[in-house]
């Protein structure tokens, strides 16, 4: 994903969810997803380029 791509990403899912998803949702949810990005980028299922 190109870095405006995910600039993009990020500004979408925040305006998605300022009001309808708790803060500590939030940071549950972003941290299973970041989980799943490294162990996919480990076991090089996922690969992301510069």
């Amino acid at each position: 994903m190109t870095e405006n791509a995910t600039k993009m990403f990020v500004e979408d899912m925040i305006f998605i969810m300022r009001e309808e998803v708790p803060n500590y949702k939030f940071d549950e949810a972003m941290t299973r997803l970041t989980q799943k990005v490294d162990d996919q980028t480990k076991d090089g299922t996922l690969i992301i380029k510069p």
